[in-house]
């Protein structure tokens, strides 16, 4: 089967998804590709400088009964709108993260991909990157011991979003992959601190604190305030016998550490170990995500990030407003 897609939102990340979904359309994957956005003007220019065909409407691309697939790569605040038309219309749905803006939403989604048929698959990119999949493959394996702690690090300096903080559109990713790392749906609980100095919302910077079933925990920092002035993605993970870090600019490479804490005859000791660099590298991550995505549209077969995935992360982020907001600890229910 050749899956003929349609991507809405030709912007930054927009046209990163124009690249990957031209090689698979070389490849023989992916047939026609129709582009859209929501500012006509600028998305025939993109579409003359890709030879695609543009359609402005998104209710002609979402009544063609020629197109398969459609990823959705709009503003956060257009998602569910775009997406309830989409999945209504028995059309298979990559949407970028967040799946939409409240649980309400995602759970209206969900239920329409349910009533149609449809494939849902949210953007939770960072569970394709390699370095990620390689971890959790090895955590799997006991490989590290118990996870003890999860720190996850995402700064930069940039003009603030005009639609969102940095809650939605950098921690939403990393909430997320605390919960896939620790094998775990959601937190038992969260805690959030967050600031602004440009913008009405509370998000330029946040910090949150993850409590886990299993007596682990992540922290989540993101900025778009960072002095530096570099970008910075990292994850590092503590365990009883081993710790690892992966730096997201770097797809093909793991740091293992190898020193670890013991307890010998009641006395702690450091027992220092080497540490050694795997190799992670197996093809670019939105590539692997598309795929991923389009082998689930053929098979039937459930994704690695469905519509719940991308409805518990809002979850998580709804939680973390209301922490900042109120000043406590939120449980977490799903």
């Amino acid at each position: 089967m050749v899956v003929n897609v349609a991507l809405i939102g030709l912007g930054h990340w927009g046209k990163n998804h124009i690249i990957a979904l031209k090689k698979l359309n070389e490849l023989g994957t992916v047939g026609e590709i129709t582009l859209c956005d929501l500012e006509a003007d600028y998305g025939r220019k993109i579409a003359e400088v890709h030879n695609h065909p543009f359609e402005e409407d998104i209710d002609v691309i979402i009544a063609n009964p020629q197109i398969d697939a459609i990823h959705i790569v709009t503003p956060n605040d257009t998602h569910f709108t775009i997406g309830s038309k989409a999945l209504s219309a028995g059309k298979h749905v990559l949407m970028e993260k967040p799946l939409a803006m409240t649980t309400q939403e995602c759970d209206s989604l969900i239920k329409l991909a349910e009533e149609n048929s449809c494939i849902l698959m949210v953007g939770h990119l960072f569970r394709f990157h390699p370095a990620i999949r390689k971890l959790r493959e090895l955590i799997s394996e006991g490989y590290f011991g118990s996870i003890y702690s999860i720190d996850i690090v995402r700064k930069a300096m940039r003009i603030p979003r005009y639609d969102s903080g940095v809650l939605h559109s950098l921690a939403i990713h990393d909430v997320d992959l605390a919960c896939y790392l620790f094998d775990q749906p959601l937190p038992e609980s969260l805690y959030s601190i967050g600031q602004s100095f440009s913008r009405d919302y509370p998000d330029e910077s946040s910090i949150i604190i993850m409590k886990f079933p299993n007596s682990g925990f992540a922290k989540i920092e993101s900025t778009w305030l960072n002095p530096t002035s570099k970008s910075i993605r990292t994850l590092e993970m503590i365990g009883s016998r081993r710790s690892a870090v992966v730096n997201f600019l770097k797809p093909e490479e793991m740091v293992i550490r190898n020193g670890h804490i013991e307890n010998q005859d009641g006395e702690l000791r450091y027992i220092q170990g080497s540490s050694e660099i795997i190799s992670t590298y197996s093809g670019m991550t939105l590539d692997l995500e598309i795929i991923h995505f389009l082998n689930c549209v053929i098979s039937g077969n459930e994704p690695l990030t469905p519509g719940l995935v991308g409805r518990n992360a809002v979850a998580m982020i709804e939680a973390a407003f209301e922490s900042i907001s109120t000043g406590n600890v939120q449980k977490i229910s799903g």
